[in-house]
């Protein structure tokens, strides 16, 4: 293959792969390569329209980006079709974005040495001449590290120890769940993703509503995307909870005079939270992304719940199960790095642990390998008779363990076993 037919074939892999993964590919290419090394004009058109979407937090996919490309439109579908089938591998993205690198470094310095025969043979005075090479290599070098100004060890330090003495001092720099022996083991801060495991009706969606209500009473506002339930659904639900109305009773409509009053009760309380609640179906990771930047900018969101991980859409449908899932774990850890806010992703389990009749395991995750590397923590639930064991299966710099909390499944809650700080 001669060297132009190479350059092509990695700069169309690098191109495919914006189009395979838009969220993953973009961001690395934002931070490690310029624009400039796209030789190609249909190439470096694609990728400049593409970093453009991605930063205004619009979805990217084939129909989106044609749209935003412009000129025929068919034909433009068409050519980004072939482009994405060029592509053998997106999960070989790293190595097409070294060889990219390296043949942009190889083309600047062919284009450094043309510069310097050219000056000597205009007889340009020799000073001049190692001037230009030496301006010449600096942009090279720097090319070469390209990506965002690094913070120093002693900015690092420093914030590191305004973190710690404002934990000490009571001036809280995580986020709090409301259950009291939960956020002695656990400490949830901005940038991480927090998976809530568990079988299905064992409460994984009650849980995360309950973690929800309790920081949105603390002034935190949060963010929920509920690919599963209606937005009323699931106000239907936090009113039922607070207002400890029994759910069979809520969804038969048949109602007491005590459930009139816990109702109305529920009412005035939900009304006042800050959740915002998006129940639109079948989102992909970047159109979760760019919703809930919107949210973060309209609201200021402090967390953000994902109900559930597995009823997210992928953006490469031709992919497996796994590399899908995969995908979107990645892409809701970016979100959450992003905004800096926690992100709470629910998630199913395999039957493995019914079956064989014992606690949930990381094992147990569907995709478990994909999800369980990127995320920050893991919480699996066992439900028991009246009770439900948290297990902090993973817990990213910290210790993992066991949390016990009381289940009211008439009114789909969960409370601290003990009185404290159950406010």
């Amino acid at each position: 293959m001669s060297d132009i037919g190479n350059r092509e074939q990695v700069e169309r892999c690098v191109t495919g792969c914006v189009i395979w993964e838009p969220e993953r590919a973009l961001s690395r290419i934002s931070d490690e390569v310029p624009l400039e090394a796209f030789a190609d004009s249909q190439c470096r058109a694609i990728v400049k329209t593409a970093l453009a979407m991605w930063r205004e937090g619009q979805a990217i996919d084939i129909m989106t980006l044609a749209e935003r490309l412009g000129g025929d439109w068919a034909r433009v579908v068409s050519d980004l079709n072939v482009i994405q089938d060029l592509v053998p591998s997106p999960a070989n993205l790293p190595s097409y974005l070294e060889i990219l690198k390296e043949q942009f470094q190889t083309r600047q310095i062919r284009e450094m040495a043309e510069m310097v025969l050219l000056g000597i043979q205009e007889g340009r005075d020799n000073v001049e001449v190692i001037t230009g090479i030496e301006s010449a290599l600096s942009r090279i070098s720097d090319g070469a590290v390209k990506g965002r100004d690094l913070p120093s060890m002693k900015e690092l330090c420093s914030k590191l120890l305004e973190r710690t003495q404002a934990e000490a001092e009571g001036r809280v720099s995580f986020l709090p769940t409301g259950f009291f022996f939960l956020d002695r083991m656990m400490k949830v801060r901005g940038g991480e993703l927090i998976i809530i495991a568990a079988r299905p009706a064992v409460g994984k969606t009650a849980f995360a509503l309950n973690i929800g209500e309790r920081m949105a009473k603390a002034g935190y506002p949060v963010g929920v995307f509920s690919l599963e339930m209606a937005d009323i659904e699931m106000a239907g639900r936090l009113v039922q909870s607070m207002g400890q109305v029994s759910l069979e009773r809520f969804a038969n409509q048949v109602h007491s005079e005590d459930d009139h009053r816990g109702l109305s009760m529920g009412v005035s309380m939900a009304s006042q939270l800050p959740i915002h609640i998006d129940d639109t179906p079948n989102l992909n990771v970047a159109q979760i992304r760019s919703r809930a930047k919107a949210m973060h900018r309209r609201h200021g969101i402090k967390a953000l719940f994902v109900d559930y991980l597995q009823l997210t859409d992928s953006m490469n449908s031709r992919a497996n199960k796994t590399d899908q899932i995969g995908e979107i774990s990645r892409g809701l850890k970016l979100i959450a790095k992003e905004l800096g806010i926690p992100v709470f992703a629910l998630s199913q389990l395999s039957r493995d642990c019914e079956k064989e009749k014992r606690e949930p395991r990381l094992s147990d995750l569907r995709s478990s390998g994909d999800i369980e590397a990127d995320a920050d923590k893991v919480l699996l639930l066992h439900r028991m008779e009246d009770a439900v064991k948290v297990i902090i299966a993973k817990q990213r710099g910290g210790q993992t363990g066991v949390v016990m909390l009381k289940w009211l499944p008439e009114y789909t809650r969960f409370e601290n076993l003990s009185p404290i700080d159950e406010g």
